[in-house]
């Protein structure tokens, strides 16, 4: 213990940022060209950016601005579009699409920096900020999403960012940092709005700490660009759609029949939403997968109830079927799209009602450790199977699954310290990365590796916290 601690000192001090954010951009930039490596197709010629699945949804709405001078189909919240209209207002697409992956690399590495930074002032300790930086800069968890045009690696950023300005505000105070959290949280919740309770906790916990005390009026530096930006927003949408929703009005669902909808929420009381038991899968081309025989996949028995059986379910895959044909005319698609989603509807209903345990906390509580304990980091590291890869790079993908099952674990017990040791500065981590890994399982019924890895900075900064308590209950117990 002590040849670590007298290593710990020799690295350079945390405040050397140009040294520690150089080596995270040497890290994150291998990453970055492992995943170039990898093959995957983009619906865009003539860039290195990965665009399928939904990506188009982030991109054409501000080409259609630029094109047109309307923003639409606005189908997304606009946190990706503000990274990518400056950029798209310069360039041809191809080159804004390559400048918006390397900048997701760039703000990736200082993620990796402020992080560690934010644990270092946090808790005063160099190994804090050396175990924060080794757990999230050298994971491929949210490295690997670095070259594709979608969310989940500008939103990690972002929540890292806010808790750095957090936690320099708390120490230091100053209303430019309370300025730049609120900034950062707004652009946050813009880019995943499914992150609003977390900016609201943060409110709360900016309102009671006993810093603000005296200087309360200090957290209308925190609203304002959050004020602004939901106000202009919601002005916009007023305009636009006669209605100042503060979301998306029409979501990225307005993509999907009504009879896709009905099977997500059928689907819901029993698995993931996401499950192919009606339609085959028909995203992501670029892993070049079969698509599915759904015919082939058994419903599970407890799913039934007076108002359907496997016959009925059977029905409703016929329907499907008919739905993706194109020689359909739109008069009998639309009747049959009515037809098998208000079916379905009756259906769920039906499992809402008989069997309530099941839909409201059997299916959740089985996604949510399906969805935590199911995932190994490393998404996007290597896509050939494990026993098809060379050996260093088997080597590289075991280290990677080793560091995110150790942050895994580590920041599951730093839940449970911080139960027992109850305090608010504990709670600023642990009620968002508790949220971060329920609510896709618990409301939204939809799980996805890449959901979980937008908390993984989360995950990173507790597990650091949760090791260096127990490194220092070690040395304590070693010294008696």
């Amino acid at each position: 213990m002590n040849t670590l601690v007298s290593l710990l000192h020799r690295l350079p001090d945390p405040g050397r940022w140009r040294f520690w954010l150089a080596c995270a951009l040497v890290i994150k930039a291998v990453y970055f060209m492992i995943s170039l490596q990898q093959g995957y197709a983009s619906s865009v010629p003539d860039t290195f950016a990965a665009c399928s699945g939904d990506c188009p949804s982030y991109l054409d709405p501000v080409d259609h601005l630029l094109e047109h001078g309307r923003y639409a189909p606005d189908l997304r919240m606009p946190g990706y579009a503000a990274a990518y209209l400056p950029l798209r207002s310069v360039f041809a697409k191809p080159l804004a699409m390559d400048l918006l992956i390397i900048l997701q690399l760039l703000l990736d590495a200082c993620a990796t920096y402020a992080l560690a930074h934010a644990l270092w002032l946090f808790s005063g300790a160099r190994a804090a900020f050396v175990l924060g930086f080794g757990l999230y800069g050298l994971a491929s968890t949210v490295s690997g999403f670095n070259i594709f045009i979608l969310t989940e690696s500008f939103c990690a950023s972002a929540i890292v960012f806010t808790g750095w300005f957090v936690v320099r505000w708390y120490r230091h105070g100053g209303a430019g940092v309370l300025l730049a959290t609120g900034c950062a949280a707004i652009w946050m919740y813009f880019l995943r709005p499914v992150m609003a309770p977390c900016v609201l906790l943060l409110l709360i916990l900016l309102v009671v700490w006993p810093r603000v005390r005296g200087q309360r009026s200090a957290v209308l530096w925190f609203l304002l660009p959050i004020l602004l930006v939901q106000s202009a927003w919601m002005i916009r949408n007023q305009l636009v759609h006669g209605i100042p929703h503060p979301l998306a009005v029409r979501t990225f669902y307005a993509r999907y029949t009504a009879t896709e909808l009905a099977t997500w929420r059928f689907v819901g009381t029993f698995d993931s939403a996401s499950a192919l038991y009606f339609f085959p899968d028909r995203s992501w081309p670029d892993r070049d997968l079969a698509m599915a025989d759904v015919n082939a996949v058994k419903f599970p028995d407890r799913v039934f109830t007076s108002a359907f059986n496997a016959d009925s379910l059977q029905e409703i895959r016929r329907y499907c079927a008919l739905l993706l044909d194109s020689r359909l005319a739109p008069s009998e698609a639309a009747r049959i799209d009515r037809l098998a989603s208000e079916k379905l509807d009756r259906y769920t209903a039906s499992i809402y009602q008989e069997k309530p345990f099941m839909a409201y906390l059997g299916a959740p509580l089985h996604l949510a450790r399906r969805h935590v304990f199911g995932s190994t980091g490393v998404y996007n590291l290597f896509l050939p199977p494990f026993p098809e890869l060379s050996t260093p790079a088997k080597l590289l993908k075991a280290a990677h699954m080793s560091i995110y099952l150790v942050a895994l674990y580590a920041a599951l017990a730093f839940v449970g310290w911080s139960l027992v040791r109850w305090r608010e500065r504990y709670w600023l981590l642990s009620a968002p990365l508790v949220y971060g890994m329920l609510i896709h399982p618990f409301l939204i019924r939809m799980v996805d590796q890449r959901y979980l890895y937008v908390s993984y900075p989360l995950m990173c900064a507790a597990a650091a916290l949760m090791l260096l308590h127990m490194g220092r209950w070690w040395r304590r117990r070693s010294a008696r």
